[in-house]
């Protein structure tokens, strides 16, 4: 089983009223499992953001079953970035969330890239 090393996901958070998905491995033949190596957030409008990211096992559910993965409540100013390179494992099914608030209504308020290495599981 090959590994790639790659961008695994691209996403702009931009509604305070529902979480986003920013990556979660195939779980269709060949189901996948995943190492993220770093997740980079930027906010990319005028205005102050609150981010908050979650981890939530295969099988459970958003929220009920989310661990925040990142700072609660994390502000970043406008035209901020955060990294986070803390290593995370994901197993085929699993998902990482995230929600942005405060931001400008109906606008791109976060770009969000998350990198690493995936496997056939």
């Amino acid at each position: 089983m090959a590994l790639k090393i790659k961008v695994l996901s691209l996403v702009q958070l931009t509604s305070a009223a529902a979480a986003g998905t920013l990556y979660s491995p195939a779980t269709s033949a060949p189901a996948q499992t995943a190492i993220v190596k770093a997740m980079r957030f930027s906010n990319v409008s005028a205005s102050n953001v609150t981010v908050n990211i979650y981890f939530v096992p295969s099988g459970s559910t958003y929220p009920t079953n989310a661990r925040r993965i990142v700072p609660k409540d994390l502000a970043l100013a406008a035209g901020a970035a955060f990294t986070d390179d803390e290593e995370l494992t994901l197993g085929s099914g699993d998902v990482i969330y995230g929600v942005a608030s405060n931001g400008p209504a109906s606008s791109n308020w976060l770009d969000c890239v998350v990198s690493g290495v995936e496997r056939d599981a």
